[in-house]
């Protein structure tokens, strides 16, 4: 019996272009990537995300022993900079507060043996004080996009998440429910190829976080997981989520745009993987899906997630 792996290493490598391409629903799905260019483009040009951007790119990235470092000295810590970096931002650390400490690189300039030129190397590492966001007052920060709640109604959530769990089914993809952390809507392991829910979110959430993370899943192998930036990834998946829903009339733009504006960050990043969202798309609702998001006339009353 073949694994979750295998088979899904065979669909990502289908999606890149290796095998025939999936059809179905090609043309809705060009017209909501057209929508999504134009809302992620919206917003990422807007003179409040370049602030977030300029922020948040003034921020240094933190190697893993650093963060574990941090974490072990202040659990509840979202943001730590040195105590110059925090006054730039129209922050002060408050009195009385304790600094982290984390390791800093030791550089010396040498010569360089093959072209004699000077160059600066590492030779060591210091120790440095940095502070958590918690321990300053003053200026708030630049927020990132914040996503929205998407509302349908109750019979085309549910017949979204009944044509998804068949696709599941013929993959061998298992989806459970299971109490997750709050503000998590599900997961997709690469390993085990399993997708688990979030039991405590509404239904309909629960129907767009299955599109998104079995999206993951035709997209994202371990083989690729491990090695492609988490951006692009979010970026492809959740591209592909708000394509699928739509044509389930699920528009999921409030949650869809800000979340994909968020790790994208740049509309040509989106605009480089037009191609796989396509192919992931056509993938699903070339099992059938693509008749069952057919919309029937009814008077279902409204669900929100």
């Amino acid at each position: 019996m073949q694994t979750a792996e295998p088979r899904a290493r065979k669909r990502a490598d289908a999606i890149r272009g290796t095998e025939t391409k999936g059809t179905a629903g090609t043309e809705k799905t060009s017209k909501a990537m057209e929508l999504l260019k134009e809302g992620i483009t919206r917003i990422t040009t807007s003179e409040e995300f370049k602030r977030y951007l300029s922020f948040t790119r003034s921020f240094r990235k933190y190697s893993p022993n650093n963060t574990m470092l941090i974490f072990l000295q202040r659990p509840d810590a979202t943001m730590v900079a040195g105590y110059r970096k925090w006054q730039e931002h129209g922050r002060q650390v408050k009195k009385g507060e304790k600094a982290i400490k984390v390791l800093a690189p030791v550089l010396r300039k040498v010569e360089d043996e093959e072209t004699g030129e000077m160059v600066k190397k590492m030779v060591g590492f210091r120790d440095a004080n940095v502070f958590a966001y918690e321990s300053t007052e003053g200026e708030p920060l630049p927020a990132p996009p914040m996503t929205g709640r998407v509302e349908a109604d109750a019979s085309s959530a549910e017949r979204l998440y009944s044509a998804l769990s068949r696709v599941c089914e013929a993959e061998g993809v298992p989806v459970t429910e299971a109490e997750l952390g709050p503000g998590h809507y599900g997961y997709h392991d690469p390993r085990s190829g399993r997708i688990v829910i979030s039991s405590a979110i509404p239904e309909v959430s629960k129907a767009t976080t299955l599109a998104h993370e079995l999206c993951h899943y035709f997209l994202h192998p371990l083989h690729v997981s491990l090695t492609e930036d988490t951006g692009t990834k979010e970026t492809e998946a959740e591209g592909a989520s708000y394509a699928i829903c739509g044509h389930f009339g699920i528009d999921t733009e409030a949650f869809s745009f800000p979340y994909i504006a968020r790790h994208a960050e740049d509309p040509k990043t989106l605009q480089g993987v037009i191609g796989r969202i396509h192919e992931v798309v056509g993938k699903v609702l070339d099992y059938g899906v693509h008749e069952a998001a057919e919309i029937p006339d009814s008077g279902e009353s409204s669900v929100a997630a």
